[in-house]
């Protein structure tokens, strides 16, 4: 009876270990079909084949990498450069191809990008430079656990994963869910760009660079085309320093070459024609009809004296160190400046203190011009002539410096146009003046100069003949009637009003 009961219990027990036996070997082939799936799907993610893929792959049946979103779309190429940098290793696995599921726990070891973007410091990060640190060989890493579940397909008999959101939560989050604005590109070629601008005119991207568009438009821009500010940025430079970045925002040391405007405008100011067409159009709206008054010729001649000092190779240049202040705009694709500094602002010119010659000098003109023009009474032109003591001038000496049409030296001996007299024999050089209009009485004084040192050589008064009132004709002589001595010279022709009339001529002896 034992006997049976012990061959019973042995068949019993067979039986069971015929189940339980197979079932253990099953489990065992489900673990290590797990862990090759997700080893498989890690080495393509480490390859890049997975991301050449679109972040796709036949072992997984959900796709969050490829759904992600980016707040700065610069960083999900660095993403894709930091997948090469990981390393991995399966912990744990499990599944059951009867339920079809399972999991796997895997330790991935990745850059640690929190850690690299702290590394920069006030340094502006680009996507070239981030990539570059999260793929160096000393790129900070940092090991997460990460939980993957799995799914078994019966059909082809493999393990896929099902749900791989931890993986992109561990290795395409962090880039995903930071800013660092890599598609504003560097704040200091905003400054070059801001330059070009400046440059060129362009009055609507100029304030484009601005936070405060409508500020631009009072301070810098102009509806008009200027010139002269074209011309004045021309001659600027703009070399961007030191950097210091803050929390979408930076400050751009820099520094600014630029002309001097002030001292362009003290040298211009003194100019006489140019306070002449000032008087002008005081004295037009005072004497005459007020409506008729005009300041285009002032600023046109204004315009044209600026544009000649600044090309001046000599002109005088201003060094300084500015604070460029930007943040990033609000579509935060670029930085914007907030501050606008002063050397690209419109300049406000100060009305300047004229010299009393100046003033005697562009009264005359003015007077003696609107007496012509019809604005002023002969009374009137007098009044004022006899106030700054200049009742001598009758003409104007742009009238008649408009009114040139020959002007020139000319050998009295051969009669004939030069510029180039014999040294030894030359006793007279010979002055002609041609014009389209008569000037009866003009008087001119003829100053003789040495074109080295600038000292006086003679000084001749001519006056415009009756019989011949529409031009000049007079022969200079050195000291007394004696031979010119060799040398280089300058002719400069003045009228009563102590204008210049006509270019300078010059001429030599030798």
């Amino acid at each position: 009876m034992k006997r049976k009961s012990m061959i019973a219990l042995l068949v019993a027990l067979s039986i069971c270990l015929s189940v339980i036996v197979p079932g253990c070997s099953l489990f065992d082939k489900s673990k290590d079909e797990i862990s090759e799936t997700v080893e498989e799907y890690l080495d393509d993610i480490k390859s890049g084949a997975f991301a050449q893929n679109d972040y796709r792959s036949d072992l997984v049946t959900d796709k969050p990498f490829s759904l992600m979103k980016f707040k700065d779309e610069g960083l999900r190429d660095c993403m894709k450069a930091s997948l090469s940098m990981i390393d991995y290793k399966v912990k744990e696995a499990n599944g059951n191809t009867s339920d079809k599921t399972g999991e796997c726990l895997v330790s991935i070891t990745h850059v640690d990008l929190d850690e690299v973007v702290q590394s920069f410091g006030k340094e502006w990060i680009t996507v070239e430079s981030l990539t570059n640190k999260l793929t160096a060989a000393d790129a900070p890493k940092k090991t997460d656990d990460v939980l993957l579940f799995m799914e078994y397909d019966d059909i082809e008999k493999i393990w896929r994963v099902s749900a791989s959101s931890e993986i992109a939560i561990t290795l395409g989050k962090p880039y995903a869910d930071i800013n660092l604005y890599t598609g504003a590109g560097d704040p200091q070629d905003v400054l070059g760009d801001l330059l070009l601008a400046l440059q060129s005119g362009e009055d609507d991207k100029i304030k484009e660079f601005f936070t405060n568009k409508d500020l631009v438009a009072e301070t810098v821009t102009d509806e008009e085309e200027d010139k002269v500010r074209n011309e004045f940025f021309l001659k600027c430079s703009i070399v961007p320093g030191d950097t210091e970045f803050g929390e979408e925002k930076c400050t751009v040391e820099a520094v600014v070459e630029y002309p001097n405007f002030d001292e362009i405008w003290a040298k211009v100011s003194l100019n006489v024609e140019l306070y002449c067409e000032m008087l002008k159009f005081q004295l037009t709206e005072l004497h005459g009809d007020p409506s008729k008054a005009s300041m285009d010729v002032f600023y046109s001649l204004l315009e044209e004296l600026f544009l000649e000092e600044m090309k001046n190779p000599d002109m005088v240049m201003i060094e300084d160190t500015v604070r460029f202040e930007m943040i990033i705009s609000a579509e935060g694709d670029r930085w914007v400046i907030k501050n606008i500094p002063d050397f690209i602002k419109s300049p406000e010119l100060e009305e300047p203190s004229v010299a009393e010659q100046t003033l005697r000098t562009a009264t005359a003109i003015a007077a003696v011009e609107l007496y012509e023009e019809g604005v002023l009474t002969k009374k009137e032109r007098d009044s004022y002539l006899k106030k700054y003591d200049m009742t001598q001038v009758k003409y104007s000496s742009r009238k008649v410096r408009d009114a040139i049409t020959r002007f020139e030296i000319f050998d009295t001996v051969a009669v004939k146009k030069t510029d180039v007299f014999s040294s030894g024999n030359t006793k007279h050089i010979g002055m002609y003046f041609e014009f389209n209009q008569t000037f009866k009485g003009l008087v001119v004084t003829a100053v003789v100069l040495d074109s080295n040192g600038g000292r006086l050589v003679g000084e001749y008064v001519i006056t415009v003949v009756d019989d011949f009132p529409d031009g000049i004709s007079a022969s200079l002589v050195f000291d007394d009637d004696e031979i010119w001595p060799d040398g280089e010279y300058k002719l400069i022709v003045i009228g009563q009003d102590m204008l210049q009339i006509g270019e300078a001529l010059e001429f030599k002896v030798k």
